[in-house]
């Protein structure tokens, strides 16, 4: 009987070694219509995703979310942090901020970065000044 409790309690915590921290953005208030900004809930969002000391995952649950120019930045506490993106994340159309921005999205300094499906959309209507120049996505080394 302890030998039985003693492999259920070895069971128990190598399932808690293994479990992530989950971060979705509409919690922090993020809008899936994909026409109001859901900047600044990606950034609180990110922001807790970033400071756990466990694994941890930033989602992007199904919808669309407008977001405008963000850099992710780290470094991070946890030695791996995950985006998974379940949705579309689009860009803003006409947008002054991107057209001015050398970027639109951002990650910067993050170790142990895994970026895991969805869309990405910068919106084939728009009319940045520019938009071939533009980098969509610009993945940053920390060295």
């Amino acid at each position: 009987m302890i030998t039985h409790i003693l492999v259920l309690l070895l069971f128990q915590f190598s399932l808690l070694s293994f479990a992530q921290q989950i971060y979705n953005v509409v919690d922090f208030g993020a809008d899936n219509g994909g026409n109001v900004d859901s900047t600044n809930a990606f950034g609180e969002a990110w922001h807790s995703t970033c400071s756990s000391n466990t694994s941890s995952v930033l989602l992007v649950p199904n919808g669309e979310f407008l977001l405008r120019p963000y850099i992710f930045s780290g470094p991070c506490q946890s030695e791996k942090v995950e985006v998974r993106i379940e949705g579309t994340i689009v860009a803003p159309i006409n947008d002054n901020e991107i057209e001015n921005s050398e970027y639109w999205i951002k990650f910067d300094q993050i170790d142990g970065l895994e970026i895991y499906g969805g869309t990405i959309d910068v919106q084939e209507q728009m009319t940045y000044g520019n938009a071939r120049d533009l980098a969509v996505i610009a993945l940053m080394d920390q060295g």
